[in-house]
């Protein structure tokens, strides 16, 4: 069963608890070091199943030190729209961004056209300064390849990709078949706005570079020497989300039965015997 993408609002829980269930969120706070924990809960009417992450405050500062000083708290902030507002290069904020990218990516397989588009702007009363970051926006006609530089990369990690959209890099063409396929991009891409006004372009060719480590094969040498950029957020948040959605996928879900005023929630380690009893109890139809 496809595992949902829900978007709810986060629901109220005690003082420095959230409890979300929005796949990509819980993706971003895992990255970020916060440890969740998640109860799928399936309804055998609808077969629709919705996943509660529950997150606790606690953050792995062993695992990811450079975010102990964030709060869980940031979660709320985004979800309300204030912390894009007030902290538009916030972690969370980068990360986020990266989930949209990579799902623009997925429409373009589908031959939808998308254009990279400034984000994170300066001075919200001037655009044409352009954004610390780029992001993609449904569009007519694809990037035109005579703004950039005639060198090209072909890269075959869609994460990697969706990271470098961040920061002005457009894939300027796609082949191949799910699984396979290669995206082509420029080295150099859209120039992107620095905190002081002036303007730079990045080098795709140098934040591609790996560092593989046993523990992690693809692993980014950035990571080594600005462990806080853009495309390191977004390509841990990224890497988050494929390892969580592989979780989920093993995970079986508890059952949600209602019937008039009756409900019952079953674990996932119920057995034929269980759903026996409860539908002679009951009058529910065997499943």
């Amino acid at each position: 069963m496809p595992i949902p993408d829900m978007t709810k609002p986060l629901h109220s829980t005690p003082a420095n608890q959230l409890s979300v269930s929005n796949t990509k969120l819980a993706a971003c706070l895992a990255a970020l070091g916060f440890q969740s924990n998640c109860k799928p809960l399936m309804d055998v009417a609808t077969e629709k199943t919705v996943r509660e992450f529950r997150f606790t405050g606690v953050h792995d500062r062993e695992r990811r030190p450079q975010f102990a000083s964030l709060s869980i708290t940031c979660a709320k902030h985004w979800t309300d729209g204030t912390l894009e507002q007030i902290e538009p290069m916030h972690p969370l904020c980068v990360m986020m961004r990266a989930m949209h990218n990579y799902d623009r990516l997925l429409d373009m397989h589908r031959d939808v056209v998308m254009n990279l588009r400034s984000a994170a702007l300066l001075d919200p009363q001037h655009p044409e300064k352009g954004g610390r970051m780029t992001v993609y926006k449904r569009g007519s006609q694809p990037d035109p390849r005579s703004n950039f530089s005639a060198e090209t990369l072909r890269l075959d990690d869609l994460q990697l990709v969706a990271a470098l959209a961040g920061v002005g890099i457009p894939v300027l063409s796609l082949e191949g078949a799910e699984g396979s396929r290669i995206y082509t991009v420029p080295r150099y891409g859209y120039a992107l706005a620095r905190e002081d006004g002036t303007h730079c372009l990045v080098d795709a060719m140098e934040l591609s570079l790996r560092a593989p480590t046993p523990q992690d094969p693809r692993r980014l040498a950035l990571e080594d020497t600005d462990p806080l950029h853009p495309v390191v957020l977004a390509y841990d948040a990224l890497t988050a989300r494929s390892v969580l959605k592989k979780l989920l996928q093993r995970r079986r879900p508890n059952l949600h039965i209602q019937d008039g005023g009756m409900s019952a929630i079953l674990t996932s380690q119920h057995t034929g015997r269980v759903m026996d009893i409860l539908s002679q109890r009951y009058g529910l139809p065997s499943l």
